[in-house]
C-alpha cells in the first residue's frame, strides 16, 4: 500500500478517535446502573469485540492488493477497532472517580496506576527489543550459511540468487 494511504487512514482514524472519545464518555455517563455497575459493563462488552478487531487488523483480504479495496477496509478496521477501546478505555480511566475514600486516596490509586502502566510499556519495549534482536539474529545467521555453503556454487546464478548477491 502507498505510504500516502497509509498516512490517510492513521490521519483519519485519528480524527475519528478525537470524536469517540468524547461521545462514548457522554454515553457511559447517561448509561444506567447495572448489577456489575455503570463502568464495567462498557469494558466487558467491548474488550473481546476489541481484540477481534485488532486482529482483523492484521488480517489481510484477497483483494487488498489494490487501493480501491485495501484502503477502505483498513480505514473501517481501524475506525472500528479506536471506537471499541474508546468503550473500553474511557470507563476504565474514569473508574478512580468512583472510588470511595478521600481525595487523596483516589489521588493516590491513581499515581499507583499511572505508574504500573509507564513501568508495564518500558518493560513491553525491552521484550518487543530483545525479540526482535533474537529474530534478526536468527535471519543474519541463516543468510551467513546460505553464502558459506560450498554446495551452491553456480556457473550461472538463479535470479533469486543473485539478487541476493547483489544485496551483499
Amino acid at each position: 500500500m502507498e505510504a500516502f494511504f497509509v498516512s490517510l487512514i492513521l490521519f483519519v482514524t485519528r480524527v475519528w478517535d478525537a470524536v469517540t472519545d468524547p461521545l462514548v464518555g457522554y454515553l457511559v455517563s447517561r448509561s444506567g446502573r447495572t448489577p456489575i455497575g455503570k463502568l464495567l459493563p462498557w469494558s466487558v462488552l467491548s474488550m473481546p469485540l476489541g481484540i477481534l478487531s485488532y486482529v482483523l487488523l492484521w488480517f489481510i483480504p484477497h483483494a487488498a492488493h489494490s487501493s480501491s479495496v485495501g484502503v477502505p477496509w483498513y480505514l473501517i478496521i481501524s475506525c472500528l477497532f479506536q471506537t471499541l477501546m474508546s468503550c473500553y478505555h474511557v470507563p476504565y480511566m474514569s473508574l478512580n472517580m468512583f472510588l470511595g475514600g478521600s481525595e487523596r486516596d483516589r489521588d493516590s490509586a491513581t499515581a499507583y496506576r499511572m505508574s504500573a502502566e509507564v513501568l508495564s510499556m518500558l518493560l513491553a519495549a525491552v521484550m518487543q527489543g530483545q525479540v526482535l534482536r533474537v529474530y534478526n539474529r536468527e535471519r543474519e545467521d541463516s543468510c551467513t550459511d546460505t553464502d558459506n555453503n560450498d554446495e551452491l556454487t553456480f556457473s550461472t546464478p538463479s535470479p533469486s540468487i543473485a539478487s541476493l548477491q547483489n544485496t551483499v
